[in-house]
């Protein structure tokens, strides 16, 4: 849910000449967000018990809620004022506003209206669709890397080279740091390769390659 979610907000609220960059900087920062957990959770283990984690990581998530949730909108106005700069569009044009989306129904239609909203979808354009196969194989991809990566490091660090929790968790970061720094790399890069006039399709798929099937 997270990233396809980021993807969405980024395409409506985000001009298209700094769109890499914004993803670059929000994948940074779950990339932080897990070396911040790498960091802490042994802290946390170590005083009180591992049910412990998830408790205070699931309680910052209620408490970034309560800040969030008063103030985010799914969509911007259609015009961003800069000052002197005047009026520029923001967002994809094709991201509409669930006014404009002809799906019909209301807010609070209940199960019918959401059963029609379903229906009215363009499921064979999604499933016929070479770029959504493309993005659903590239976040398998990631996602391997991602929960193996997560789920089996500190392991390994603790039974194959005998590590203690704290130091298992040190070198299980070092990946996530990488990343971090090389995701707000690749977006000012993509960018800038946009901005010079090569083809976006062709930027991103050099940029998923590299992340594929480089180091």
């Amino acid at each position: 849910v997270t990233v396809p979610t980021i993807q969405t907000f980024v395409s409506r609220w985000v001009p298209k000449s700094q769109r890499s960059r914004a993803l670059a900087l929000l994948y940074s920062c779950l990339q932080s967000g897990t070396i911040l957990a790498l960091l802490v959770a042994p802290q946390i283990v170590q005083k009180g018990d591992w049910p412990l984690v998830f408790t205070a990581f699931g309680s910052l998530g209620f408490i970034w809620a309560a800040f969030w949730v008063p103030i985010a909108k799914d969509y911007p106005d259609s015009t961003l004022k800069a000052g002197k700069v005047g009026s520029q569009r923001i967002g994809s044009p094709n991201a509409r506003s669930p006014a404009s989306l002809p799906l019909g129904g209301s807010p609070g239609g209940g199960a019918s209206e959401a059963l029609s909203t379903v229906r009215a979808l363009p499921w064979g354009d999604f499933f016929g669709s070479r770029g959504l196969w493309a993005a659903t194989a590239a976040h398998a991809a990631n996602n391997w890397g991602l929960y193996v990566s997560l789920a089996w490091l500190p392991t390994y660090f603790n039974s194959v080279h005998g590590l203690d929790l704290a130091q298992s968790s040190f070198y299980s970061l070092l990946p996530y740091a990488a990343g971090a720094v090389t995701s707000g790399l690749a977006g000012v890069a993509a960018d800038r390769m946009i901005g010079d006039g090569m083809d976006a399709t062709a930027v991103r798929k050099i940029m998923q390659g590299i992340g594929s099937f480089g180091p």
